[in-house]
């Protein structure tokens, strides 16, 4: 028999094991682009300066800029009677008929669509990778060449206002620099008022002279995201821009250029990150066109489209400099004035391009081209830059354009690379921790142990080699292999073990190795929770004696009405889920522009917020109001909070409190659109409301915090008495007997699970999420102790010895398939809270909930965001707990077999040290496993990467619900520490001191050592 922290130690040693493996996974699957640092200079490619085609520059970055936004079409982001921009539109009218006004292009960009990424790609000519979009607000100094830093040597006077996020590439590029804070979404106005004092006074004519200045506008981005792109304030900040455009335009010389351009779309909720056409469709903006009148190149293409990286090299040779090093665009003929002009750039551009593949192919390696263009690149190895202007200056200009537009095609297509020994090395450690889950023998812990040293030894050492890989592989096999021949034979005389339930996660997790099932991962949660359930009530007809199946009554009431409660409500869930973009038609999700439930109260149109705010707000205070107050109904029942203290006191006045306060800060919510709907003008800013709300939620999280210290100070919400030989009843502490009948059966540890671990939890989920989604947070609790309740098998537990059936009682409710529905369970919760496993669904605008202006650390924001999307989560980790107790509670209430049930009540988990470490036994292993079946998802997901790497959509939907899985299970984790800490230390230490004075069959050194062990678990 080993000594309990033996088995700690090696299920530590598994825990980091997994995580281990999981890291070494991502290091080999989410590899960083190569990046070169060589800098472009003429003289070096062997070709002779150039010269600057146009006098300045000005380039005018509108974040999020949409080509809807400039020519609205109908179906895309809304009513196109919003996107208004008059003057625009006039100059590209104009156009049709002065070939020299300004042209109108799609700006595609490259995923992920996230400002930075784009940044680079603006100014480098270089495709991001997915991982990149992880560093969108993390930048650190540009090291690549790219066009600021050639503008920069070549003496040119580079002007910037905007977005701070341009100085963290470039802080000392810049000759004069205005940077503004960018993170505070809730801030429309600020920044683009700055870019347009600044922008005008420097085309005034006593201002020293300049060659390029830059612009970044936030406003539209920011609009976006707080308010969704069909909303009045979205309309007003197309007005601004275009009245910038308006006066930039009467103020230009004849010699500028403007460029006004987005750096990515929006979803028609406003967010982006992804790659779907909207994120990716920006608009380009170039005034005057120079490209059209003396072009014979060019062609008049309404809906032409180009690269956002072919801004790189156009803007290179229209400035005359040299096209940056680790460019990958191509020029855009449109843009091009004149002939020779454009013939001279396309050879400079296929010569940078052929330099830098050659390069690339020699220190990184090659990768997949059409059989022409590797010939056609091959044979220019070891030639000089005299023989390669030669050669392309012979080539046509279409076939140029045809050979760099491939290449380019050729890097998008290769974009990540994979290291997949490590890849697959991760992956095997990860089986192999999760495996030593069902066989912790010492053989076991010793092959575990030597695979995670050779695993790290492996991954250190370089290079990787393909021989590694056995030695690895058969570490899990032999667990395997132990595994089965330790319990087939238990399996073949019973023909059913504890180990059956994960059967039903397995199932969930082949989910990860289908885009379509993937898409559809609630309906299959769905179902599967049917099964579970369906399997449950079977399992109860099969267990029930003769005695039993007479009391039919008695089962319908306990057992099969819950069931058929439980099965409709996790139906109606399905109706709170928020389509996706891949999502069916024929679906039951709804779309992300429907008023009811998905679209927050702040980006309600006038109409919607006049018809629907106020009966959304109602019904959602009415749910939380009719849960808190029942919640004090049953404890006052249960013979709890019955006394006047200051413990009842702040609970009681938890309610009042809570809902005053959420139902103001969701009132302020819609209130800037309501009042705008009301008297047609806006009577106070966004901003004065968005500060009164968070004033208040900080408030209502001060009182939660309060009442929570309060909570764990003084667990127990009653007073125990005692009764002495003599029939007389005193308070705890002064005499020792026998507990006091009426309370034997006070739901004590319940109680404190409910108001601390479940109702304060939730008031804080409902400040980040919307109003209507308590529904699905108190589905939660409602579904875990209708579960856990009315599918307790009573039946096996002994009638006759109580010590024994606590045991019992206790592995029963910890058993795998509670483990199981908790996993389910935390799925469905994570889509019935309006989230999907897609970066641009990711709700930024929580990381302001709580805070006004710019924040100073990405810790707070990060916190707030996760704790939006996986609230769901949170509260199922939190609702642990009450799956020891629920089914007492329910027992209580529908009493099948009251010789069975009454002889068990909550007050025998602290009355011996043997009933005490069994409940936290009990506890420790129905957290483990819910963390282990959440494990087993996350491994099918890194299998289900790594084996379709190549798949059409693996950074569109596989890789992100690979990283939605990894961080819900990180998240989790944290979460079922904390929680079994504090239930540990709180409300069953203060059960076990209390019990003291009514143990009188229990030696004091025997108590004084329980108490103390109970300190160190």
């Amino acid at each position: 028999m080993y000594p309990k922290n033996y088995w700690r130690f090696w299920n530590t040693l598994g825990c980091f094991g997994y995580f281990a493996g999981l890291l070494i996974f991502f290091w080999g699957f989410l590899l960083n682009r190569s990046e070169f640092r060589d800098v472009s200079v003429f003289s070096m490619m062997g070709m002779n300066r150039s010269h600057s085609h146009v006098g300045r520059v000005i380039i005018i970055l509108a974040d999020a800029l949409s080509y809807t936004f400039v020519r609205p079409q109908p179906g895309l982001l809304g009513d196109p009677s919003t996107f208004q921009m008059p003057f625009v539109t006039r100059l590209l009218a104009a156009s049709l008929v002065d070939k020299s006004r300004m042209q109108l292009m799609h700006f595609i960009a490259d995923p992920p669509s996230t400002t930075l990424q784009r940044l680079k790609a603006l100014t480098t000519g270089s495709m991001p990778t997915f991982v990149d979009a992880g560093a969108n607000f993390g930048g650190s100094r540009l090291m690549e060449d790219n066009l600021i830093k050639q503008w920069y040597q070549d003496g040119r006077r580079v002007l910037f206002v905007g977005d701070d996020t341009w100085i963290s590439l470039f802080p000392t590029e810049f000759n004069e620099s205005h940077p503004y804070p960018s993170f505070d979404v809730r801030d429309l106005d600020t920044v683009d008022r700055a870019v347009s004092e600044y922008v005008l006074s420097q085309l005034a004519d006593n201002v020293p002279p300049w060659d390029v200045l830059i612009g970044h506008m936030l406003g539209v981005d920011h609009c976006g995201h707080t308010y969704g792109p069909n909303h009045p304030t979205m309309a007003r900040k197309l007005q601004e821009l275009d009245d910038l455009i308006r006066h930039i335009v009467e103020r230009m010389r004849p010699s500028d250029l403007l460029v006004v351009a987005g750096d990515h779309g929006m979803t028609t909720a406003g967010n982006h990150g992804g790659d779907s056409l909207l994120e990716l469709d920006a608009a380009l903006l170039v005034y005057p066109d120079r490209g059209r009148p003396n072009s014979s190149h060019s062609t008049v293409d309404k809906d032409l489209q180009v690269a956002q990286i072919d801004l790189v090299p156009t803007l290179a040779c229209l400035t005359g400099i040299p096209i940056p090093y680790s460019n990958l665009g191509v020029l855009v003929p449109e843009l091009i004035s004149s002939d020779e002009m454009f013939r001279s750039c396309l050879v400079e551009n296929m010569i940078q391009m052929i330099r830098y593949t050659i390069r690339y192919h020699h220190e990184i390696g090659e990768f997949a081209l059409p059989v022409e263009l590797a010939t056609f690149i091959q044979s220019f190895r070891g030639q000089n830059f005299t023989k390669m202007i030669d050669v392309t200056t012979q080539l046509p200009s279409k076939e140029m354009l045809s050979q760099l537009h491939a290449l380019q095609n050729a890097y998008r297509a290769h974009w990540t690379r994979f290291d997949l020994v490590r890849m697959w090395l991760g992956a095997c450690l990860m089986l192999t921790s999760l495996l030593y889950r069902f066989s912790s023998e010492p053989f076991i812990s010793t092959l575990l142990l030597g695979q995670l040293g050779g695993t790290i030894l492996a991954v250190l050492s370089a290079p990787l080699s393909w021989l590694q890989l056995p030695l690895i592989v058969l570490c899990p096999a032999l667990i395997l292999f132990q595994i089965v021949r330790t319990f087939w034979p238990r399996t073949a005389q019973s023909g059913w073990t504890p180990y059956h339930p994960l059967c039903i996660v397995i199932s969930l997790s082949l989910v990860y190795w289908s885009n379509s099932f993937l898409v559809n991962e609630l309906g299959v949660t769905h179902f599967l929770i049917q099964t579970l359930l369906l399997c449950q009530l079977m399992g109860h007809v099969k267990n029930m004696t003769r005695k039993d199946q007479k009391t039919k009554f008695a089962f319908g009431l306990y057992i099969l009405i819950p069931t058929i409660i439980l099965s409709l409500f996790i139906r109606f869930s399905l109706m709170l889920e928020m389509c996706r973009e891949e999502s069916y038609p024929n679906s039951t999700c709804r779309p992300v522009t429907d008023p009811w439930i998905v679209k927050p109260l702040g980006k309600l149109s006038h109409a919607e917020a006049y018809s629907l705010a106020s009966w959304r707000v109602l019904f959602s205070v009415g749910c939380l109001a009719g849960a808190m107050i029942t919640v004090r109904v049953w404890l006052k029942h249960s013979g709890l909070l019955t006394i006047w203290n200051w413990t009842r006191l702040v609970i009681e006045l938890l309610v009042p409190i809570g809902l005053f306060t959420l139902t103001v800060c969701w009132i302020l919510d819609v209130a800037p659109v309501a009042l705008q709907q009301r008297f047609q003008t806006i009577i106070l800013p966004t901003l004065f409301f968005h500060r009164i709300r968070v004033t208040c939620a900080r408030v209502l999280l001060l009182f939660i915090a309060f009442v929570a210290v309060v909570l764990m100070h003084y667990p127990l919400l009653t007073e125990w008495t005692v009764s002495d030989s003599l029939n007389s009843s005193r308070k705890f502490g002064r005499a020792r007997g026998d507990m006091a009948p009426q309370d034997k059966g006070k739901p004590v540890y319940t109680g404190w699970f409910v108001l601390t671990l479940v109702e304060l939890p939730l008031l804080v989920y409902l400040l980040f999420l919307n109003e209507i989604h308590v529904i699905s947070l108190l589905l939660v609790p409602l579904a875990i102790v209708f579960y856990t309740g009315a599918g307790f098998p009573f039946e096996l537990l002994p009638s006759s010895d109580t010590s024994s059936a606590v045991c019992r009682y206790l592995r029963l409710a910890s058993d795998w398939h509670v483990a199981v529905f908790l996993c389910l369970l935390d799925n469905l919760s994570f889509y019935t809270t309006g989230h999907q496993p897609t970066l641009a669904d990711i709700p930024w605008d929580a990381a302001f909930t709580i805070y006004v202006g710019d924040h100073t650390t990405h810790v707070l924001p990060a916190v707030m965001v996760l704790t939006h999307l996986f609230s769901g989560s949170l509260l199922v980790a939190a609702s642990v707990p009450l799956c020891l107790t629920a089914p007492l509670v329910m027992s209580h209430w529908f009493p099948a077999d009251p010789k069975r049930h009454f002889c068990l009540a909550e007050y025998m988990f602290s009355t011996s040290e043997k009933n005490a470490s069994e409940f936290t036994n009990a506890l420790d292993r129905l957290c483990s496993r819910l963390f282990f079946a959440k494990s087993i998802l996350t491994l099918s997901s890194v299998l289900g990467v790594g084996i379709l790497r190549r798949h059409l959509m693996v950074w569109k939907i596989f890789a992100p619900r690979l990283i939605f899985s990894t961080v819900s299970l990180l998240v989790t984790g944290l979460a079922l520490f904390f929680v079994r800490w504090i239930t540990v230390l709180t409300v069953h230490r203060s059960a076990v001191n209390y019990s003291s004075t009514w143990l009188t069959r229990i030696n004091k050194n025997d108590f004084s050592k329980l108490v103390s062990r109970m300190g160190r678990v």
